[in-house]
């Protein structure tokens, strides 16, 4: 839990100067609490974190730790990461708005919306709807229930994995 805790924080708060990868000054001082939680998910027990941040034309990076435990390479700002399910607040909130406006229907297709991006595996794109994906009930497989989904991230040295979801 304190992992999405840090991961809601580095979204809504973030007071320290941030640097670009170029390591200038990115502009005003991130919000307070934005390195603070990158570092607490270290704590937490991933080996690294990278974290972004926007408001308005304003961003901020940082990292911690490392991004690879075999070679000790250090986490850098500029580096891509998982952001996993946590655009699903954002998102929710998007399809709502929209529903509010009467530009789509929460009753609308996915195949509607995202004509062939949900085919194959068993999934069919005109029999689910936005609705379902919204309230997690439409059928497609979610790998990070399952433990060996965090595995490359969270492996210990002999090899044991522990996944924050399951503390």
């Amino acid at each position: 839990m304190a992992l999405w805790a840090g991961i809601g924080a580095l979204a809504v708060t973030a007071n320290v100067t941030a640097a670009t990868a170029q390591g200038e000054p990115a502009g005003p001082p991130a919000p307070s609490g934005f390195e603070e939680a990158v570092g607490q998910t270290v704590r937490d027990g991933f080996p690294g974190a990278v974290a972004y941040a926007r408001r308005g034309a304003d961003e901020w990076r940082t990292a911690a730790a490392v991004a690879h435990r075999a070679t000790g390479e250090k986490a850098r700002p500029e580096q891509r990461f998982r952001i996993a399910g946590n655009t699903k607040a954002f998102v929710s909130t998007v399809l709502l708005q929209l529903e509010g406006e009467r530009r789509l229907s929460l009753h609308d297709s996915v195949e509607k919306w995202l004509p062939g991006v949900l085919q194959g595996n068993g999934n069919d794109g005109k029999a689910i709807t936005i609705r379902q994906l919204l309230n997690h009930t439409s059928g497609i497989h979610d790998p990070t229930t399952e433990a060996s989904f965090f595995a490359s991230y969270l492996e210990d040295g002999a090899g044991t994995t522990s996944s924050p979801r399951a503390r």
